[in-house]
């Protein structure tokens, strides 16, 4: 009998610790996203105010070290296309070092020799963790992190 209190009492004591374990995972993925979404909304930040000199450093660095600053303006900041609202829908975590966001944004759209409209769209974005730090990885490109 006493051999199955043991028992018992040292299944109580793991469940207790895994218990403690699997929360704090989930507490830390919680602050994982949410450091996530505060980096996505600062990049996005910056593109609706066209401050694209600073999206530039939300960029992923192995995409920086390719394209240079002025290469991201010329390409980035285009008169005729604006973010006018941007809203973070969903988060998931693929794994540590890598996420997909999913972000709906408004666009306004200047066509020569027409009226401007907006319109709304959804995109699915990449980011990536360095060095403790989450970067915005161009549609299109591909991170050496990956």
């Amino acid at each position: 009998m006493r051999g199955i209190k043991t028992a018992f009492y040292l299944v109580i004591l793991s469940l207790i610790i895994f218990s403690g374990c699997a929360k704090k995972e989930a507490v830390k993925s919680l602050q994982d996203e949410e450091v996530l979404k505060q980096r996505v909304m600062s990049y996005w930040n910056h593109k609706i105010s066209r401050e694209f000199d600073k999206a530039y450093s939300y960029e992923d660095p192995v995409f920086r070290k390719k394209s240079s600053l002025t290469i991201y303006l010329k390409q980035y900041d285009n008169p005729a296309m604006t973010y006018t609202r941007f809203e973070v829908q969903d988060i998931k975590l693929n794994d540590a070092e890598h996420a997909e966001v999913k972000i709906k944004t408004d666009v306004r759209l200047k066509v020569p020799g027409a009226k401007a409209f907006e319109h709304d769209t959804e995109l699915t974005e990449l980011w990536v963790r360095v060095d403790g730090e989450w970067y915005h990885v161009p549609k299109g490109k591909k991170s050496l992190t990956q």
